[in-house]
């Protein structure tokens, strides 16, 4: 069994074959924007953190050259070692090089002329130097000539540089041309947003400024948001409208759709090998076991998609859930959907997970953090069936940590009350079925008829935290 999920490679004769989301689509889109604007621009390709770009991307990469384009891919975040982005970005071109020419040493050449660094502080050090000093005057007339010369020299530096910046572009454009095969080249940037804010934004600017030529397509794998935050972090500065400066270097930006939750749950389901636990043949010599399977992957796809989880999330979820299987016998009670919700609140809200083991909370208050967790209003919206599975697993949290919490001499507290046929919760709740407003009640009168009606909330959290087996 996998414990954690591998890179999603894209296969050689067919790249999109691992693809779980349906997403060679949108790269088919993606393709024919490239095949309508060959002579050149900058694409923003633009999703969260964890939504598989970078499997996107390479798998496209792979459908690009397959139709015979020439590609580079450049993980920015691997290569921020460099101090010079423009460094790191000629190398990746010389991967272009099919021949034995001297296009590329060229292109070399003049690429030295506009990497050269003149250091003004260099004048402004000879004067400082002997500014506090008792220096003669000759001895300041000097430095200020000496200051003057480097200015020179810098004024000369600059028309040599805007000229050499024009001769580099002239001697790309004839390179890209030479090594392209008649089609433009597929230059990829993943990961720029995790780069150091310096780093991402001079990769911004020699992209615009050096490599915007006829015959190349830059594609940036960006989190916009996160790209943001990186150049509002180099700047110094919350104020600046990170949309407007982040046009001025994309031509066109493509959002990729959120992922299938339905699908990418049924894969993972696969993946983990969650049938070897769920679907053994221990556990379907029980009957109250034999739907844990089915309700674990509905109730996951619906929280999925009620928290609105990346794929990097989900992985992480599923793989852990699948660990925590490993330590638990197949004969035992799971309780799908509160297990799943306790493992989803450990990872995300800590702090109520720590204060439900440490029974720090009333029975209201459990209520209350939870409806807040889990969306009430996004709830109420949905189906029936979709409520149903949060109410199961609400009203197992409700009735199993109010078993925690109640001393064993003393009358456990009642969670709703009986007048006549009229039963009422003794606790408020905004969460109700459309088809029946006292779902919730309803759960947990059936519960309480349940032969494990006093379990205790530990009995989950000692699963999910690896303590099933020690006494």
């Amino acid at each position: 069994m996998e414990i954690k999920h591998k890179e999603l490679l894209p296969d050689k004769e067919n790249p999109f074959l691992n693809c779980k989301l349906g997403r060679q689509k949108y790269a088919n889109v993606l393709t024919t924007i490239v095949q309508n604007y060959a002579d050149g621009f900058v694409l923003a390709l633009n999703g969260e953190w964890g939504t598989g770009k970078t499997t996107f991307v390479r798998m496209w990469q792979a459908s690009l050259e397959k139709a015979k384009y020439k590609t580079i891919y450049f993980n920015a975040w691997e290569n921020d070692l460099e101090n010079e982005p423009l460094t790191a970005l000629l190398g990746e071109l010389k991967k272009l090089v099919n021949d034995k020419t001297d296009t590329y040493k060229s292109l070399l050449k003049k690429g030295v002329v506009i990497t050269k660094n003149i250091l003004p502080a260099l004048a402004k050090g000879v004067i400082s130097k002997y500014m506090d000093s008792n220096i003669t005057l000759d001895v300041l007339e000097n430095s200020i000539n000496a200051a003057t010369e480097i200015l020179e020299k810098e004024v000369e530096e600059y028309v040599n540089k805007k000229q050499g910046l024009i001769d580099f572009k002239h001697e790309l454009e004839k390179y890209i041309e030479a090594n392209n095969d008649n089609k433009p080249v597929i230059f990829i940037i993943d990961e720029l947003d995790r780069c150091r804010p310096d780093y991402a934004v001079e990769v911004l600017e020699k992209v615009k400024h050096f490599f915007s030529v006829k015959g190349i397509i830059f594609v940036l794998s960006i989190d916009k948001i996160q790209l943001g935050n990186s150049i509002q972090g180099y700047y110094g500065s919350n104020n600046i409208n990170t949309e407007e400066y982040l046009r001025r270097f994309i031509d066109i930006e493509y959002k990729l759709p959120d992922p299938n939750a339905n699908d990418f749950c049924k894969y993972l389901f696969e993946y983990y090998e969650f049938n070897e636990y769920f679907h053994s043949e221990e556990r379907n010599k029980y009957s109250e076991l034999r739907e844990d399977g089915s309700t674990f992957i509905s109730f996951t796809i619906k929280l999925f998609e009620n928290q609105k989880y990346t794929l990097r999330q989900q992985e992480k979820l599923y793989a852990q859930a699948r660990l925590i299987l490993r330590s638990i016998p197949n004969n035992q009670f799971l309780f799908p959907t509160l297990f799943f919700m306790l493992l989803h609140i450990k990872n995300f809200k800590l702090n109520l997970y720590n204060n439900i083991k440490n029974k720090k909370l009333t029975i209201q208050e459990l209520v209350d953090e939870f409806e807040k967790i889990f969306a009430v209003e996004y709830l109420t919206s949905q189906a029936d069936e979709h409520i149903r599975l949060f109410c199961n697993g609400e009203a197992y949290l409700i009735m199993f940590y109010n078993n925690y919490i109640s001393n064993p001499y003393l009358l456990k507290p009642v969670l709703y009350t009986t007048e006549g046929e009229s039963k009422n919760l003794t606790f408020t709740t905004k969460i109700n079925g459309q088809m029946d407003e006292n779902l919730l009640l309803r759960f947990l009168i059936h519960f309480n008829n349940f032969s494990g009606n006093d379990i205790k909330i530990d009995y989950i959290t000692n699963k999910i935290d690896l303590l099933n087996n020690i006494s």
